[in-house]
């Protein structure tokens, strides 16, 4: 499908993530899309990690195979590439009192 065929609900969706969403007139617009070899997108995670739509915006990328940074996860195109990543510096973090491979 492209875009101009989207459903009602997919434009109304999107039309709430552009007024809602954290990231709506950030100064920089290209941390969320930036170029493949250039790695700033654990910035935007950051803007995501507070924003109110967060979740819509995940599935409304999710759902029309966007690429880029939505809803605080790391989307790229159907090239086999993973849906989300950790930033490096989560890294090898676990919670405190917690061992290596044991879960809350």
């Amino acid at each position: 499908m492209v875009p101009n065929e989207r459903s009602g609900d997919a434009n109304r969706t999107l039309a709430t993530l552009n007024t809602r969403g954290a990231c709506v007139g950030h100064p920089h617009p290209d941390w969320w899309f930036p170029e493949r070899d250039e790695d700033v997108t654990h910035r935007a995670l950051q803007v995501c990690a507070s924003c109110p739509v967060r979740t819509l915006c995940r599935d409304y990328a999710q759902e029309w195979d966007e690429e880029g940074v939505w809803g605080g996860v790391i989307v790229h195109a159907s090239d086999g590439q993973p849906l989300a990543k950790l930033p490096k510096e989560w890294t090898g973090l676990t919670l405190p009192g917690l061992e290596l491979g044991e879960t809350a």
